[in-house]
């Protein structure tokens, strides 16, 4: 299974669902045909506004991106293009921040 490439990916490190706003604002790029996929990562369940989860019970994953592996809890999120090259990166990921990274990364 590919977790990540063919399109824009947001990784994004979290315990829960995604807020309503961000959710919504990946829902309008993926309906203006954007290729858009977002990854949960730390959760071992489906996430409401997720395309998939990724588990991180060791905390390799957060350790690889620069996230603190003994605070489970602390967030972040990454957006890769479509070459997986990282377009934009946050600690603390919310709505206008994720349009305005989307709208910076696609040609005008």
């Amino acid at each position: 299974m590919c977790l990540i490439g063919g399109g824009f990916d947001l990784l994004v490190f979290t315990s829960g669902d995604l807020p309503e706003a961000l959710q919504a604002v990946v829902t309008a790029a993926q309906q203006q045909g954007l290729p858009l996929r977002v990854t949960a990562v730390g959760v071992t369940r489906p996430v409401a506004g997720a395309d998939q989860h990724l588990p991180d019970a060791d905390g390799r994953v957060r350790a690889r991106y620069g996230l603190c592996a003994d605070h489970a809890a602390q967030s972040g999120a990454y957006l890769l293009r479509p070459d997986q090259h990282i377009c934009a990166r946050w600690l603390r990921l919310d709505a206008p921040r994720l349009q305005a990274a989307l709208a910076t990364a696609l040609p005008h």
